[in-house]
């Protein structure tokens, strides 16, 4: 059952009260007079409008008109023109069927509707109906206005027994958008990539992989077009917008291929279609850059470590001394003059960790016992020791200024965030208080009257000198990443939303295109294109070098210098003291 309104031009005419009394029996016919056919179809997609619902659901836009051969042209340039008003030239021109009678004996086949975009119309001659009203009378004698490459042709209804009347009358609705062309507004993104081909730009990528499956699908054609501001869509003070989604509240752009984030704020003036993703938003920043590792021999132990083998090597020299003294006095008999020096025995103490051997041995069973535990003990303690220096110059174990957006105040780095973003409308207009002060940081450090793509240089030029975290989506995280190796990114996951391509508001190509987005969601389709789409990130060395830099062993130099001073100190101060006895054994 089709609803269906049914506009006289005149009344009076007998055949056309007989037609309408027959559809009045099937519950499908609604009057009114032409003249109040602008107030009705006006009317009517208001209700699609405000209410949001979709044609079918509405009905009210199949209509049977009853003119002369003058009024069709009329009837269908005001249609149009409705239709630019209220459904951004989509709503009637798709899904709309027209049915005209001609009432003056015309012919159809001598009619010109060159500039008629409406894609279901169909005129017959009242002449036609006489007799009895059947299907097969009716589409013997219609002529449907069919798409040519370049005008519109009437051609008489196909008589295929195998289709109903409405495809035969209607053939276009089988025929998708008919070739019409759309404007599919763009601006370089992550997924989306501008290239000039013999001097025309076009975008590559998951944008294009979408609208050239939706074309096929929907029977269209598309050109890619650009904001003069080069902006995604800021919404001023005022109330307006700029960028793209200016140019699809103005009907300069039926669809963006690029997927936005959905927001309140950009669902009031714009339609989404079907989420394609989802997405979060993270902080990206610069690894923090460390001075000089003089210190790596320090840094494997904490210094209370450092402090508890320093401790327990006194009391083994003091132990060895008193056990050696009580060795002394009980065994007078035994020698034990061979270790009475202070070098000798502070050489077989120290040489224990440093894993060196000593020509002197512990004359007593009691000192070869404590030194059995000594020798454990180091053992033990430089085996981490090495392990953890193994480590720390194989991996880098940076430090993590921050962790998320509730600890980036306090970090010391300047806080940006993308204009016209939705992590930016987000924090703007939250009433959350750590979003408020976020907001504030982010003022601090921005620079007045820049545009959009300036301020977007100066957060990459922020970014590559440091000390500056960036709050941004997850898939410019991902560029940002595939580039260099000494970014970094938090694992906050926060400002979750849904991705959607949006369109001018109540369009009708967003209730077209739904069935066939959500089919694709279905199978995993825009989530591999955009996967296909986004950079890789490049393979980083483990986050080091793979050499070991000679900072890194700088600790290591300073102490050795620093023997080589003290050995050469002593070996003077020792031939000093040599030529002083010579000299007085001499006298």
């Amino acid at each position: 059952m089709y609803p269906l309104t049914v506009v006289q031009q005149e009344e009076g005419d007998y055949r056309i009260d007989v037609i309408i009394r027959s559809l009045s029996e099937n519950g499908m016919s609604v009057v009114v007079n032409f003249e109040e056919f602008q107030s009705t179809i006006a009317s009517r997609m208001r209700t699609v409008e405000q209410d949001g619902k979709r044609p079918a659901h509405v009905g009210g836009f199949n209509f049977l008109f009853f003119s002369d051969v003058d009024g069709v042209d009329v009837i269908l340039s005001q249609a149009q023109r409705l239709d630019r008003h209220y459904g951004w030239g989509s709503l009637l021109r798709h899904m709309s069927k027209w049915l005209i009678v001609l009432t003056d004996g015309g012919d159809a086949g001598d009619l010109m509707l060159d500039n008629i975009l409406l894609d279901n119309v169909a005129i017959t001659s009242i002449g036609n109906l006489g007799g009895n009203y059947t299907e097969e009378k009716i589409t013997s004698s219609v002529y449907t206005l069919m798409w040519e490459k370049d005008s519109r042709e009437l051609q008489q209804v196909s008589q295929t027994p195998t289709e109903d009347a409405i495809t035969r009358v209607f053939p276009n609705t089988g025929h998708g958008l008919n070739g019409r062309v759309l404007r599919a507004a763009a601006l370089n993104w992550v997924t989306c990539e501008k290239k000039f081909i013999n001097d025309t730009f076009t975008y590559l990528g998951f944008c294009d992989h979408l609208l050239s499956h939706l074309s096929r699908t929907f029977n269209f054609s598309y050109t890619y077009v650009e904001p003069a501001d080069q902006s995604w869509g800021v919404r001023h003070p005022n109330g307006t917008w700029d960028g793209i989604i200016r140019m699809l509240i103005d009907g300069n752009a039926d669809i963006s291929p690029v997927p936005y984030a959905l927001s309140y704020e950009r669902s009031m003036d714009l339609t989404f279609s079907h989420p394609v993703d989802f997405r979060h938003s993270d902080i990206i920043y610069k690894k923090p850059v460390h001075g000089v590792k003089w210190g790596v021999l320090l840094l494997c132990f904490q210094w209370q470590i450092y402090a508890l083998g320093f401790a327990v090597m006194v009391w083994v020299a003091i132990a060895f001394q008193t056990l050696k003294q009580a060795s002394e006095w009980l065994f007078p008999q035994r020698d034990m003059k061979t270790d009475n020096l202070f070098v000798s025995k502070t050489a077989l103490i120290l040489g224990v960790p440093l894993k060196q051997g000593s020509p002197v041995l512990p004359p007593a069973d009691s000192h070869r016992v404590l030194f059995s535990f000594w020798w454990i003990f180091c053992i033990l303690v430089t085996s981490v020791y090495s392990g953890n220096l193994i480590a720390y110059l194989a991996v880098a174990k940076d430090s993590v200024p921050f962790t998320g957006m509730g600890d980036v105040l306090e970090s010391g780095y300047n806080l940006g965030v993308d204009t016209g973003s939705f992590q930016e409308s987000m924090i703007k207009n939250s009433s959350i208080s750590l979003y408020k002060r976020l907001w504030q940081k982010i003022l601090e450090h921005r620079p007045t009257n820049m545009t959009v793509s300036e301020h977007k240089t100066f957060n990459n030029n922020q970014l590559e000198s440091g000390g500056y975290a960036l709050i941004t989506s997850a898939h410019n995280i991902e560029k940002y990443m595939a580039k260099r190796c000494d970014m970094v990114a938090t694992k906050e996951k926060g400002f979750q939303s849904y991705m959607s391509f949006p369109l001018p508001k109540h369009s009708a190509l967003a209730w077209l295109f739904d069935p066939e987005i959500l089919s694709l969601v279905d199978r995993g389709l825009p989530r591999y294109w955009m996967d296909l789409s986004t950079p890789k990130r490049k393979r980083c060395a483990t986050e080091r070098q793979d050499r070991i830099q000679i900072e890194d062993l700088f600790l290591v130099f300073v102490i050795t210098g620093i023997c080589i001073v003290l050995g050469t100190v002593f070996l003077v101060v020792e031939h000093a003291i040599i030529r002083y006895h010579k000299g007085k054994g001499r006298t």
